[in-house]
């Protein structure tokens, strides 16, 4: 889901955003995804060996939640930030339009 403007001509409102949410939590057809037992434990590995800190951490530990579940794609805007993910592959949201 895109609420930036920075990414798209028209992203969600915060309102719209929290709908599409909201039904991805009721609905039994959508996977969820959780982070596992390890996955903490990984990223933090990961970023002390790294030398990294701050709000990049969170999207590492996106990166270790998908990994731990058996997922190696991501599609985003910022695939930069993910380069250095061993495992991970990512691609931009026109790549896969």
């Amino acid at each position: 889901m895109v609420t930036s403007s920075r990414r798209i001509p028209h992203p969600l409102t915060a309102a719209e955003a929290r709908q599409r949410v909201d039904f991805i939590l009721r609905s039994r057809k959508i996977v969820k995804l959780a982070p596992g037992p390890q996955t903490l434990r990984r990223c933090v590995a990961f970023c002390s060996e790294n030398g990294i800190r701050g709000p990049r951490i969170f999207d590492l530990y996106l990166a270790w939640t998908l990994l731990d579940n058996g997922v190696n794609h991501l599609v985003t805007f910022d695939t930069k930030d993910f380069l250095d993910i061993p495992g991970l592959q990512t691609r931009l949201p026109s790549a896969v339009a």
